[in-house]
């Protein structure tokens, strides 16, 4: 009941009534059954070398009732199956993700081949005009609404409360998915306990910008692949440090990745220095390295006060665990954050756009 209620707080005004209920119905179904009847997954062997979790929750509930056609339009319920598919924190991050996305998706509208690479939710495969109605039925509002910065940072603080308390429970948790990777990396940022996060990242998406936002770049590239709940994905980044004084990121980024990407889309130098002027301007709460990784840090991609969410790196194994896994345990954070500090010391502060000049300078005729 408890879950129900903050399930109404947080999506009351954005959705219709019926999809508010059958929502909290849902979770509190997959609660508990999870509880009642828990389901495990081995961990991959390629995360045995940094964590100690060997089972993960198996993120498929099954449930004796029909819910509406929006859920499985978002890849939370199969109808053949009659199944819901978690991860939890996935689900709920979902109705946020989706509804800031979908516009954008629709007025870009993907060519034959970037549209098959969009299958998660299965409502990207649709055709435009059905999608344009799928949208007004059930996201214009939301949609709406979210464009509001306070109306959004209101919410994603809801969330990551709401989220926490879950991830308690479901403590050991798999992205399953690119989006599912990305929705559970962006609440993990906006866990209230979380006051640091360490981000490391190979591939520096927040000052890269056919990273940081695809759809708006996408004709700067020969075909869109990126994942387009990246741009929510750094906006829950950058606003869970608004969500208190104390909050801090740390984002770590390879310097020659950072370089390589820079001089690939040489033409973008100045959208990159503004996206990075954006970060700059967080202060001391948000700050940006680059150097050379520690390779013990390759798959610690988030590490936070509470947990740690580890990144699959092996192909073969992201058919049994895609893309990412999250770990609640404080115990393995402060283990991790011990490798990060080491490598974060080694790194150079990012405390100008003019760096972004030297930097390519730097690596030009190397790569």
């Amino acid at each position: 009941m408890i879950y129900t209620e903050k399930v109404t707080e947080l999506l009351n005004g954005l959705y219709q009534v019926k999809i508010i209920d059958e929502t909290g119905k849902i979770v509190g179904d997959y609660l508990s059954k999870l509880q009642k009847n828990p389901r495990y997954k081995p961990v991959p062997s390629s995360l045995h070398e940094v964590t100690e979790a060997r089972e993960m929750f198996d993120p498929v509930i099954e449930i004796s009732w029909e819910p509406d056609e929006f859920f499985e339009l978002m890849g939370i319920y199969d109808g053949k199956s009659r199944t819901v598919k978690g991860p939890l924190n996935h689900i709920l991050t979902r109705m946020f993700t989706i509804a800031r996305m979908l516009e954008g998706y629709i007025e870009n509208y993907p060519n034959g081949e970037e549209k098959k690479i969009y299958t998660d939710p299965p409502l990207l495969q649709k055709e435009s005009e059905e999608l344009k109605r799928i949208h007004e039925k059930y996201f214009a509002n939301a949609t709406e609404k979210l464009k509001n910065k306070n109306e959004l940072t209101k919410r994603f603080e809801l969330l990551g409360k709401v989220g926490e308390s879950i991830a308690n429970i479901e403590t050991v948790y798999p992205g399953q998915s690119s989006t599912e990777a990305y929705e559970n990396f962006g609440i993990f940022h906006l866990f209230p306990s979380n006051k640091e996060v360490d981000i490391t990242a190979t591939s520096p998406g927040v000052i890269i910008p056919t990273e940081a936002d695809p759809l708006r770049y996408k004709d700067s590239v020969l075909i869109l692949k990126k994942n387009l709940l990246r741009p929510t994905y750094f906006e829950m980044l950058r606003l869970s440090v608004d969500l208190g004084k104390d909050r801090v990121r740390k984002y770590s980024a390879n310097r020659e990745g950072t370089a390589k990407n820079l001089i690939k889309y040489i033409s973008m130098l100045n959208e990159a220095k503004k996206i990075l002027s954006g970060y700059l301007q967080l202060g001391e709460r948000f700050e940006i390295r680059i150097g050379e990784q520690n390779l013990r840090m390759r798959l610690a991609t988030l590490i936070g006060d509470v947990g740690v969410v580890y990144s699959v790196r092996d192909k073969e194994q992201k058919s049994k665990i895609a893309h990412n896994l999250t770990v609640i345990n404080p115990e393995e954070a402060r283990r991790q954050r011990e490798i990060f500090e080491e490598q974060w010391e080694r790194g150079e502060k990012i405390d100008s756009v003019d760096m972004l000049d030297k930097l390519v300078e730097g690596f030009k005729g190397k790569l």
